[in-house]
């Protein structure tokens, strides 16, 4: 029985032997996820998060849509976003600006393979006539219009204020100034509203501006008589 044996493990190693000589290296597949690069794979760190720079065994690249305008990829003033993408240009991950109410989510890389997302507020950064414009998601600047052709006292008039939504400011008379002194009953104040033209943050002449001049004259309705 034991001769038996000992010739049928003699026979199995024959059989072994004849397939493979002695030294030879036996390659096995590539199999992505097992934390072992090789064959075609670029990386392999064995798990799914693309933010570390391998994905699906390819390296990952983050891109800022507006890298090339200002600061690295940090720019309010333009609508874009973020994206990582991986050796073979596959698009992973793709992350846009926002709004939420007055707050904008900023999206950049903050690595060469993962994206931030950092809050800002518009008026904050970049001055009180900017907003941020939910339907781009990036700081808008306000538009304002006069009805009355800018400064005109003697035309009842108003100035439309339009950021998300529109904002109207009629000409207004007043029985005070504006330090809250009594003025006699012969003479009030006009308070004017009109558009005023202003570079706010650097970015150029902006008429966005709303400024309010008080005007002493006899008012009535909205105009000096």
């Amino acid at each position: 029985m034991k001769k038996f044996i000992l010739l049928c493990i003699l026979a199995v190693i024959a059989i072994i032997g004849a397939g493979c000589d002695i030294g030879e290296i036996v390659s096995t597949p590539a199999v992505c996820g097992d934390a072992f690069p090789s064959g075609g794979e670029d990386c392999d760190d064995g798990n799914t998060d693309y933010n570390d720079g391998c994905y699906n065994c390819k390296t990952v690249t983050c891109v800022d849509g507006d890298a090339n305008t200002t600061n690295g990829g940090i720019n309010l003033i333009v609508p874009s976003n973020a994206y990582l993408r991986d050796s073979s240009g596959t698009i992973i991950v793709t992350e846009t600006d926002s709004c939420e109410v007055e707050y904008i989510s900023e999206k950049y890389c903050i690595t060469p393979y993962s994206i931030q997302a950092t809050w800002y507020t518009c008026e904050n950064q970049l001055g009180p006539d900017y907003f941020c414009n939910g339907d781009y998601g990036h700081c808008a600047t306000q538009t304002c219009t006069e009805s009355d052709g800018g400064a005109n006292y003697n035309v009842a008039g108003f100035v439309e204020i339009i950021r998300q939504t529109a904002t109207r400011y009629y000409d207004t008379c007043l029985t005070t100034n504006f330090t809250g002194l009594i003025i006699n009953t012969s003479g009030k104040y006009l308070s004017e509203y009109n558009c005023e033209t202003v570079d706010v943050a650097g970015t150029g002449a902006i008429p966005g501006h709303l400024v309010s001049n008080e005007v002493r004259c006899i008012c009535n309705n909205g105009r000096c008589i």
